[in-house]
């Protein structure tokens, strides 16, 4: 209701009162929220598409209306129906670029908290615990000074403050220094629906939290305002599913229903709109489980050799859970083939291909849905076909300009023994050469000319075999290297442009001078498109150079909570000759899955011709 339409009601209210003093008389006292004081709703199961934008609608029905905007809508999600509805922010660092939504100013550029003294902020949330000072919602001033200059409300799951992780709401007239919190005992229950109530009193100088209808924990808002927390000049009242601060992750998980009304509810009526908030929850579980439903697809858990599910050869991921955490039961109709769990058996050349009725069970808060896919896995290979592609797939890298040992397998993927042949044994080693000592096959000695050699790899499995040559040319040997100055790679720092490689180079390791006019030299195209932490080494031999760096871009954020927990299990790699000219970049995967992250990598020579690889990681 209009704040001042609100004031015209509470005196006509006297007036009656004055005049018919019998109404004084004690009547049951309903505790229900004033819809008059309701002045936003986002039920979630209203939108439009307008010009391009997802809006949100406002079905509070007060006086101003305030529709929201579903910003970066492509890394989130909205579903509805007559019945309900919810919104999905996919979260994720500072820079992921999540979805949320944006809470305007009304048409009449009055922002949501104009003229309130007192406020009651409630949503139905079911998020996902990534991490910490995820915001469910923020209201109030962005300022480019975010240690003095920001001005909010909020409330968020998980706060990170001497590392509580406990639910937590709080208000800052200037930035967060000056923040006045108020904590709960636990966190809030991820994956689950729960209903998270902030309550703010100006005038009664109080801030309070509640979870699913119960207060959690009520303190002083130390005299701060919430008129003081508005920017006049700002083009929305605040954000759901994103943090005032622009350093800060974004949240993750879904959000069902959002209400806000201009008045302090009691006690008694917030328990009473937890229950009625909770009568959406059915309706939502049934729009998650379908959804849930309609993405679940088995190309994505093929095996990267597998293009479909019509010409299966190797091992299935089968997912435990679904989007949305929906958990999913498999069960094949040919385990022998195809187990329950994704393993895969092929049949035999007289067998044939086989056809497989793959059931999955989708189960959430209690509903259950059956999916069934159809898959062909296909009879096991002939043994001069296995030969054939395991010789196909040998390949020799820069072999025009060898400097350093090779890589020669000795096992093809599908059970072949490859065995190798030097035409100059004394270059490069040979199977026969290196027998007894596996590890010294491929290595090279250089000469002091350029010299062509070719190498003949037999590939065979039983009594079937395939030969290849590889022509290669070892470049002569460099001698001995004069050194005359020192080299440093770098990045410097968490911001646009400063998470790239740099250089720069000394005659005193004390005293050095930036290259290339202090601007970075090497961008990632890959990966995170950020890169930390590069570290360069020499080759045994002299004249090659690597360098390694790792896959993170933070951008302006500074936690790092989450990067260490979905964090890149890729380093990126690059070759040189000179320190000048650099090979394209490589992405290569050296973490296992359980490994959170791949940072802080180091090369040492442990010994001639040995380069171990040292990074560490979060498991």
């Amino acid at each position: 209701m209009n704040r001042i339409m609100k004031q015209k009601w509470l005196s006509i209210s006297l007036i009656v009162l004055l005049l018919f003093p019998s109404m004084m008389n004690p009547a049951p006292i309903l505790v229900h929220a004033e819809e008059d004081s309701l002045i936003l709703h986002y039920n979630m199961s209203s939108f439009v598409e307008e010009d391009g934008d997802i809006k949100v609608i406002d079905v509070s029905g007060s006086e101003q209306q305030y529709d929201g905007l579903f910003k970066n809508p492509e890394n989130g999600q909205f579903l509805h129906n007559e019945e309900g509805g919810f919104v999905s922010f996919n979260g994720g660092g500072a820079n992921s670029n999540s979805g949320y939504i944006e809470i305007p100013k009304s048409p009449e550029g009055e922002d949501l908290l104009e003229g309130v003294e007192d406020v009651t902020v409630s949503a139905l949330v079911n998020w996902e615990n990534d991490g910490q000072n995820r915001w469910i919602f923020g209201l109030g001033k962005v300022s480019d000074d975010i240690e003095n200059g920001n001005a909010y409300f909020f409330a968020t799951p998980r706060h990170g403050i001497e590392n509580s992780n406990v639910a937590a709401t709080g208000i800052s007239e200037a930035g967060w220094r000056n923040e006045t919190l108020i904590r709960g005992n636990e966190g809030l229950r991820s994956n689950s629906w729960e209903v998270i109530t902030v309550v703010f009193s100006g005038s009664e100088d109080t801030l309070s939290l509640f979870v699913n209808g119960e207060e959690v924990v009520s303190g002083s808002a130390q005299g701060k305002q919430l008129a003081n927390i508005i920017d006049d000049n700002a083009s929305f009242s605040g954000f759901i599913g994103k943090s005032i601060f622009g350093n800060d992750p974004y949240f993750k998980g879904v959000i069902g229903d959002f209400r806000v009304y201009d008045e302090a509810l009691s006690n008694a009526q917030i328990e009473e709109m937890y229950t009625n908030t909770l009568t959406q929850v059915t309706a939502i579980n049934e729009l998650v489980l379908q959804d849930a439903y309609e993405s679940l697809d088995l190309i994505p858990y093929l095996s990267e050799q597998d293009e479909d599910v019509d010409h299966v050869t190797r091992h299935l991921s089968l997912p435990t859970l679904g989007k949305h955490g929906v958990k999913i039961e498999w069960e094949s109709s040919h385990p022998d083939v195809l187990s329950h769990s994704g393993v895969v058996t092929r049949p035999s050349v007289e067998d044939g291909d086989t056809m497989i009725d793959l059931l999955a069970t989708l189960h959430y808060e209690g509903l259950t849905v059956t999916k069934t896919f159809t898959v062909i896995v296909l009879q096991e290979w002939s043994d001069a076909y296995k030969v054939e592609s395991d010789a196909n797939a040998i390949s020799i890298y820069n072999h025009e300009q060898v400097k350093g040992n090779i890589h020669l397998p000795t096992e093809g993927e599908h059970g072949s023994k490859i065995t190798w042949e030097s035409s100059h044994p004394s270059i490069i080693r040979g199977t026969e050469e290196a027998e007894g000592q596996l590890h010294q096959l491929g290595w090279v000695t250089r000469q002091s000319e350029d010299v062509a050699v070719t190498l003949t790899a037999t590939v065979t499995l039983d009594d079937v075999f395939e030969q290849r040559e590889f022509e290669v040319n070892v470049l002569k040997d460099p001698g001995e290297v004069d050194y005359d100055a020192y080299f440093f790679s770098y990045f410097t720092g968490e911001y646009e442009g400063g998470e790239e490689i740099s250089f720069a180079t000394a005659e005193d390791p004390l005293m050095w001078r930036a290259l290339n006019n202090g601007q970075s030299v090497i961008q990632s195209t890959m990966g995170e498109e950020g890169l930390r932490d590069p570290f360069i080494i020499r080759s045994p031999e002299g004249d090659k150079f690597y360098m390694l760096a790792t896959d993170l871009k933070m951008g302006e954020s500074t936690n790092f909570d989450q990067a260490q927990i979905t964090g890149s299990h890729y380093l990126m790699i690059w070759e040189s000759d000179d320190l000048v000219n650099w090979s394209e970049q490589r992405m290569v995967k050296v973490a296992p899955e359980n490994g959170g992250n791949t940072w802080l990598q180091k090369l040492f020579m442990i010994r001639i011709q040995v380069i171990m690889l040292y990074f560490g990681l979060r498991l």
